[in-house]
């Protein structure tokens, strides 16, 4: 890993029953950059994103976070498949249950490494500033006493929870919609919402899974603009699957190019743009016709 990496990625791989999803993925995040990984469709781009966040255990490879140079696990448990005539032991049991429930992302997301996802992940039934109190959890002072007793060093915390909250509402130009059901809004405001709710876990490293999708042109413009904003003001690190390459063009420091779970090209996006096998690869031709 370079000195200026936030994450590094080392010939990861994983496979499904056989089947190679990704295949020797290597590549590095430099600190306070936009890194976009782009490719068609089935080339391994949220499968990735599952190994680097934790919900996937990937079969072979490293990860390293650049936090006091701790190492990600990822040939921990690779998460038992539950099917039929396949009988777990009662530690194998012992072992995934473990991983889901407290290891994998749980564990990813202490890190300082947050996310959102290609299909909106929000409590629709709770309200906007609800949502951002949730995720929130991870610095709760955990005593139940405090809790039910109702402690100054518990209102203290509920205080500084909902002064985050209400910052990035007001970033997101949400402040109205506080106590609205996140259900109801509209669908580029509940995109903006799973990016605020990300941020109130004061990531170091962001990571959107097509954050622009189902977004209009204007929609799209601002949050361009919002990306560049976060990345600069607070110095933060952002690593995004996106399909809109006026976006990804505009806005990244970096591309990484996946085709049927391989890297093939990664540089700056004008390098990108004019690589043959990234032509063929979106056209779906042989490489000499590119």
């Amino acid at each position: 890993m370079s000195n200026n990496s936030i994450l590094s990625v080392e010939k990861l791989g994983i496979t499904f029953g056989g089947i190679h999803a990704l295949e020797d993925i290597s590549f590095d995040v430099k600190e306070k950059s936009i890194t976009a990984i782009i490719g068609p469709n089935g080339a391994g781009k949220t499968t990735l994103f599952n190994c680097l966040t934790g919900f996937y255990n990937a079969s072979k490879g490293a990860l390293y976070f650049n936090e006091k140079h701790r190492r990600i696990n990822i040939r921990a448990l690779l998460g038992m498949p539950f099917q039929l005539g396949y009988l777990l032991s009662p530690y194998e049991l012992y072992q995934c249950l473990y991983y889901k429930m407290f290891g994998g992302s749980h564990l990813v997301a202490q890190l300082g490494i947050a996310r959102t996802f290609q299909n909106i992940r929000l409590f629709k039934e709770m309200t906007v500033v609800e949502n951002l109190l949730v995720a929130q959890h991870i610095f709760a002072h955990r005593n139940l006493l405090s809790g039910l007793f109702n402690t100054k060093k518990f209102q203290h915390w509920e205080n500084q929870a909902l002064e985050i909250a209400f910052y990035w509402l007001a970033n997101f130009h949400l402040t109205a919609q506080a106590n609205r059901l996140a259900g109801e809004l509209s669908y580029g405001q509940q995109r903006h919402l799973e990016i605020a709710r990300c941020l109130c876990l004061k990531p170091k490293l962001l990571c959107l899974d097509e954050p622009a999708a189902g977004l209009n042109p204007q929609e799209t413009e601002e949050l361009s603009i919002l990306l560049q904003h976060l990345k600069q003001s607070l110095e933060l690190s952002i690593l995004l699957i996106e399909h809109d390459m006026n976006m990804v063009m505009g806005i990244s420091d970096q591309i990484v190019v996946l085709d049927h779970g391989k890297v093939i090209c990664q540089g700056s996006p004008e390098m990108v743009r004019d690589n043959k096998r990234v032509i063929a690869a979106y056209l779906g031709i042989e490489q000499d016709a590119a």
